[in-house]
């Protein structure tokens, strides 16, 4: 069995990528080449009061029709996103009350 030769003529899809027109644009193209990377794996124990809180959001988030289906994975994404523009002292008073 022989080996398919390359055809260096041919574009790959690397090359043909374009070069974002405008912020919107950029902001998608670095999402969309951030999303190409591996995931890791963490692993948090939370206390039962935790999961039902995580589940009762994910269920309501469903349920309000504004979005399709989440899970909690993309619940987690998302709070981490509003954590990191939200005012610290705000967030350490949302990390006290959870204690």
């Amino acid at each position: 069995m022989s080996r398919s030769k390359i055809d260096f003529e041919n574009k790959s899809k690397l090359s043909t990528l374009r070069e974002p027109e405008s912020r919107n644009d950029e902001l998608q193209l670095s999402y969309s080449l951030t999303k190409i990377q591996r995931a890791r794996v963490k692993s948090f124990r939370l206390r039962e009061i935790d999961i039902q809180n995580l589940d009762n959001t994910v269920k309501r988030i469903n349920m309000s029709g504004k979005i399709q289906p989440i899970l909690s994975t993309d619940l987690i994404k998302g709070l981490l996103v509003m954590a990191t523009q939200m005012n610290e002292e705000k967030l350490i008073n949302f990390i006290k009350m959870s204690y």
